[in-house]
């Protein structure tokens, strides 16, 4: 972990919001680490942070206690009678307290990491080939924090920045001026085979966002996703011009064979490729 002064030294990494989650010194500055590690220091916690640890950790112990579960060890912590402040480090000789810190990807804890307590930091993001990684690097502490599917909520965030985007761009070129045109953008969700029917052809789902439709007569507006779920259920299943693809498949390995001739530098000859 970074020293709370050494952040702006570095471009590429993970870092704490230390307001957040460590204790400060009457000045306002942050006190010294209570030790070093090999790989980290170890700080104080503030006394939000110490406080709203000791509660989750309070309230899975009665959980536990009422439904006749026998306590571990990790969960019988020294200091209970000391507040949230005896909570707050350990010190060396105190294994104890440093052994009641648990991490926060345990279950009981995981709602105290919010999205205000760290941020990601990069200075290589940058031409045409990192612009979706620039749409999500300030939004990935809200996708690893909150409650729904981090690649779903992440696809999303790409998928809106990508309409709003693309819709810009055609709004103002001349090549669409004086054309009707319909934008739809949308998710593909690739749905694999059940597990006993790995042969079968994986189904795709069309997860529809938001729609821009711009008229010859200069008329444009933005459908949002129930409008365009309404206007898509309000169409005809049928349609005329639809391609039969199995059929088209099966034309293919159907037809004869055609042969291609070119002429072959290498040999100074005439040769042919044989082609479907």
């Amino acid at each position: 972990m970074l020293e709370p002064e050494g952040e702006n030294k570095c471009k590429t990494a993970l870092l704490l919001n230390y307001d957040k989650l460590f204790a400060k010194c009457d000045d306002g500055s942050f006190s010294s680490p209570v030790c070093r590690r090999s790989t980290s220091l170890v700080y104080r916690a503030s006394d939000s942070f110490a406080a709203a640890y000791k509660l989750a950790i309070e309230d899975d112990k009665a959980k536990k206690v009422a439904a006749g579960i026998r306590l571990e060890d990790s969960d019988l912590e020294s200091g209970e009678d000391g507040g949230a402040s005896s909570w707050k480090f350990g010190l060396p000789g105190q294994s104890k307290r440093l052994k009641g810190w648990r991490k926060l990807s345990k279950p009981v804890l995981r709602h105290l990491l919010s999205s205000e307590m760290f941020y990601f930091k990069t200075d290589n993001l940058h031409g045409e080939q990192h612009r979706l990684e620039r749409t999500l690097l300030p939004q990935m502490p809200h996708l690893l924090t909150m409650p729904h599917d981090i690649e779903l909520s992440g696809a999303l965030l790409c998928m809106q920045s990508e309409f709003d985007r693309t819709t810009q761009s055609v709004s103002n070129d001349p090549a669409y001026k004086k054309k009707n045109l319909l934008l739809i953008s949308g998710l593909n969700i690739d749905i694999s085979p059940d597990e006993g029917n790995q042969e079968a052809f994986p189904n795709a789902m069309f997860l529809p966002w938001a729609a821009y439709i711009q008229l010859a007569s200069g008329e444009r507006r933005v459908l949002e996703q129930p409008d365009i779920v309404q206007l898509l259920f309000a169409q005809d299943t049928g349609n005329p011009d639809a391609i039969d693809y199995q059929q088209s498949i099966q034309e293919l390995f159907d037809r004869k064979r055609k042969r291609v001739a070119f002429f072959d530098r290498a040999s100074n000859s005439v040769k042919s490729a044989q082609v479907l």
